[in-house]
């Protein structure tokens, strides 16, 4: 180990880039920049690019940055970083294009909180369900590590010289055949995250975890859009005769908790348990609301905004 050559944070993101650029020449540019994430998360992100390139990923710093920690080689970083970008930045710029024709039967939505994401949505069209935004993406890589996916914007709607409604209605048809939800009973799970013994008494506790299910895509990321999908919830519904709690516990997933006649379990000690969560157990940029939902709420919205224009 280097011990005595590691440097802080702030000087190995300007050595990084120098010598990123000393390794890989004149043939390309490489920029440091600011990503906004999901909920105000801002990453730094390295972008490596060719002539006539119109569009490349990020390379995320920080995870760098962590090896780097425990080697304390900078030039290692940087190869690792370069070896990463042969890997996957030539391919990926490769296979995008992105005209309308070509991405119309990639477009998927996501739902994200919408307080915690306001100068985001200032550039993106979106929709609005309770408290929260439905935004609207490309899906342009889709692996064993996980999917790449571009947010559209209201630039290209412009370029593509379509509508949010237009958008909205292929989103609706192409995410639950490009990521089949996922509902199964949930028993153990969430006693990995938290003790539910603080909020409800044992009796309560032990009925809960026998009623709940975990709602989510077969790719486990960004799964509670699952929640859009056509007719779900309502089949769920009808099928546990009954309206349910939607506890949205990350992006990725929520948990559907149905109703119990004669419980003490209710909107706000399920919201108090959200909260908790989501203070202790999930990390910012995943956090997607502090409240529960009851369904006999949301359905309405639901079928005004989706289902109603579909056509």
């Amino acid at each position: 180990m280097k011990e005595n050559n590691r440097i802080p944070y702030t000087k190995f993101l300007s050595e990084l880039i120098e010598q990123l650029r000393k390794e890989l020449g004149t043939g390309y540019r490489v920029e440091l920049h600011q990503v906004l994430k999901n909920n105000g998360v801002v990453l730094d992100a390295v972008l490596i690019i060719r002539p006539k390139e119109t569009a490349l990923p990020n390379f995320y710093i920080l995870p760098y940055y962590k090896e780097y920690e425990k080697h304390g080689d900078l030039k290692k970083t940087a190869a690792d970083l370069i070896n990463d970008y042969r890997k996957k930045g030539i391919q990926y710029n490769e296979i995008l294009d992105f005209g309308f024709e070509r991405r119309k039967d990639t477009i998927i939505c996501q739902v994200i909180n919408r307080e915690k994401n306001k100068k985001l949505l200032e550039t993106l069209p979106h929709d609005k369900i309770l408290d929260l935004a439905v935004t609207y993406h490309c899906l342009i890589q889709e692996g064993e590590d996980g999917i790449g996916t571009v947010r559209i914007s209201k630039e290209h709607l412009a370029m593509w010289e379509v509508t949010l409604d237009e958008i909205r209605k292929l989103a609706i048809e192409n995410t639950p055949k490009l990521f089949p939800a996922v509902l199964q009973p949930l028993t153990t799970v969430l006693e990995e995250f938290f003790d539910l013994s603080t909020i409800f008494q044992e009796k309560e506790t032990s009925t809960l975890n026998s009623k709940m299910y975990i709602l989510t895509n077969q790719k486990g990321i960004n799964g509670a859009s699952c929640i859009l999908y056509p007719q779900l919830l309502d089949n769920f519904s009808k099928k546990i005769n009954n309206d349910f709690f939607i506890l949205p516990s990350s992006i990725h997933e929520v948990i559907l908790v149905p109703i119990i006649p004669d419980n003490d379990i209710n909107i706000f000690k399920m919201s108090s348990m959200v909260n908790e969560i989501n203070q202790t157990q999930v990390a910012k940029e995943e956090v997607l609301s502090d409240q529960a939902y009851l369904y006999s709420k949301i359905k309405i919205q639901l079928q005004q905004l989706f289902y109603s224009r579909r056509g």
